[in-house]
């Protein structure tokens, strides 16, 4: 970075079509824009992925609302390329008296959060896996998923890595994927708010990055029609008000336990209903078909990459406890809004 001017905060909100939007404010602000926020509007969660706003919506051009940053929710790098710092700031949309907006995504996700805790008990702690492709990189064929197709790369995954570690979105694996120019990344889990603010996170950092390197990083579900997919491979599991595992046992088929096979079995009654929100494109069915290692059923399996919900592997080498590690994978997500800027 070679930028002498006070870099800016952005006060960022992920709407249903998956764009993450929102305002900056110089970083000596931040504290005081902590409190009231920063300005939004209603008629914002009607822009489309096509930079249009939909016609008819329920507000037009009336009403205001604010965009709280939560300050927890930060993530700051160095580490993107960029002249200044990437730093972005989930945050929640309210009404002007400080109530929460019946729209705002990230409320929408702690009041769901909440419920469960209540009716329940249990709390949800998740990991994302997010696959994406590099257009314009220029590499040298590889085999898929070698050490060269990786290293061809370099250093954008060392980079990467960097960015994200410093961000605080505490990264595991990055990965050459099967697709040409393919790559997958995934982090470490964590409650359930605080995994879906990193996911945020760990797209628009992988954009920058890209960005800066001449290249675009596109999580789209189908980059082209013969191309392999992109998904977001979101894993679950749920632990009790004293933080101890529940979704294993042991006497059960698949180690799956009553209360977690109980969830299990919600969501695939209403799968057709949750991948309007999950996989919402027509480029999302391209990569939801049968023999893609995608999921092109509604069914849960143990292992098997073809389900809907995959029951993953645990590891017993040293004696590991496979009810800490025991979690179910949801794959019939991706970032599934596309336009010709970004994916």
């Amino acid at each position: 970075m070679t930028s002498t001017v006070e870099p800016l905060v952005a006060v960022v909100t992920t709407d249903l079509s998956a764009v993450t939007r929102g305002r900056f404010v110089a970083e000596s602000k931040l504290q005081k824009t902590a409190t009231t926020g920063v300005g939004w509007l209603q008629a914002n969660l009607s822009l489309t992925p096509f930079n249009s706003i939909v016609d008819p919506n329920p507000w037009g051009s009336s009403g205001d609302l604010r965009l709280i940053p939560d300050l927890k929710a930060r993530f700051r790098t160095t580490h993107t390329g960029s002249a200044t710092p990437f730093d972005m700031v989930a945050g929640d949309i309210v009404e002007l008296d400080g109530s929460p907006w019946l729209g705002c995504t990230r409320t929408m996700l702690k009041n769901a959060l909440a419920e469960l805790k209540a009716a329940t008990g249990l709390s949800v702690i998740a990991a994302f896996e997010h696959e994406f492709h590099v257009a314009d990189g220029g590499f040298a064929p590889a085999h898929s998923m070698s050490f060269a197709a990786l290293r061809r790369a370099d250093p954008f995954a060392p980079n990467l890595m960097a960015a994200l570690e410093e961000a605080g979105v505490a990264p595991e694996v990055v990965i050459a994927e099967f697709g040409d120019e393919q790559f997958e990344v995934t982090h470490e889990p964590a409650d359930a708010l605080t995994a879906a603010d990193r996911a945020v996170a760990i797209r628009e950092i992988t954009r920058e990055l890209a960005r800066n390197a001449g290249w675009r990083a596109s999580f789209a579900p189908k980059t082209a029609p013969n191309a392999v997919g992109n998904g977001i491979h979101i894993h679950f599991s749920f632990v009790d008000e004293a933080g101890k595992p529940v979704t294993y046992d042991a006497a059960l088929p698949g180690g799956l336990s009553a209360k977690a096979g109980a969830f299990c079995a919600g969501v695939l009654r209403h799968l057709p209903g949750i991948t309007a929100m999950t996989a919402s494109s027509v480029s999302s069915y391209y990569r939801l078909k049968p023999h893609s290692w995608s999921s092109s059923y509604t069914w849960l399996a143990d292992r098997d990459r073809e389900a809907s919900l995959r029951i993953c592997p645990t590891v017993t080498i040293g004696g590991r406890d496979p009810a800490r590690q025991y979690n179910i994978e949801y794959r019939a997500a991706d970032r599934h809004r596309r336009t010709d800027a970004q994916g």
